[in-house]
């Protein structure tokens, strides 16, 4: 019996645009990998996914974040929070 992969899983879970503010929530409830704290330091440095801002409100897009994590190799939590 094929399974789903992390991404899939993941793809079916998360919202089309995922604020920042809500990343670790989404870490808890559907595995998101990292930190929210992370995401924004990679982002100061100009790595990982493409942040866009509406307002003071920071939020990805579902497609770039999960483009990202497969280019990592990364698909979920299970290697513990960063």
């Amino acid at each position: 019996m094929p399974t789903e992969s992390p991404l899939k899983a993941l793809e079916a879970e998360l919202p089309t645009l995922i604020l920042r503010e809500r990343w670790d929530d989404l870490n808890a409830t559907v595995g998101l990998p990292y930190r929210a704290s992370y995401m924004a330091n990679l982002a100061s440095r100009g790595e990982g996914p493409t942040p866009h801002k509406t307002g003071r409100k920071v939020y990805y897009h579902r497609a770039e974040v999960l483009a990202w994590l497969a280019e990592r190799g990364t698909s979920s939590n299970g290697g513990g929070v960063r």
